[in-house]
């Protein structure tokens, strides 16, 4: 039972800390140190091998600070974590923001192109009519679009919990 009850608090704070980032309480960032008026501040060196869901803060506070995403933003977050490694050799690899880019593609499918579309916050969801279902009215369509919904919020939290080694990306 005990068991049980351990796997039963770990799903509940999974999906706590999905909607805490949502939120934009920066949960994923938190695990690596805090975030100070917009900032964040590591406990220490960042381990090589970080959640898509703390490249994607990363990449949302970058974003609110130059106003929009760009290729700056990338760059930018790049930048940080080769700074932030234990390893004060590392170098920017010339396409490591092109990772970053990526990896905040996967969590945010159709936000994050650098198309002046200035999608950052947590929370948008890409997709239009078409992800809606046509029978929202009634109680079937209420049924599946619940059911729709929490699909997407199991896949957008097996996302954000993916780890990323840098290790490879960083030159040393």
């Amino acid at each position: 039972m005990e068991v049980h009850a351990a796997h039963a608090r770990g799903a509940v704070g999974a999906w706590r800390k999905l909607n805490e980032h949502r939120a934009g309480k920066c949960p994923y960032l938190h695990d690596l140190g805090s975030v100070v008026r917009g900032e964040f501040v590591p406990s220490g060196p960042l381990d090589y091998r970080v959640s898509y869901g703390a490249i994607c803060e990363l990449v949302q506070l970058e974003a609110k600070r130059q106003e929009g995403i760009n290729h700056r933003v990338y760059k930018q977050v790049a930048e940080d974590l080769v700074r932030l490694s234990p390893n004060p050799r590392s170098v920017v690899p010339l396409d490591l923001h092109m990772t970053i880019r990526e990896i905040y593609k996967t969590c945010y499918p159709g936000f994050g192109a650098g198309t002046g579309s200035g999608a950052y916050a947590p929370g948008l969801q890409a997709g239009g009519s078409s992800t809606k279902s046509s029978t929202s009215g009634s109680m079937l369509g209420k049924g599946i679009a619940t059911m729709t919904k929490r699909v997407q919020d199991e896949d957008m939290r097996k996302r954000l919990d993916t780890r990323h080694e840098f290790l490879n990306l960083i030159s040393h």
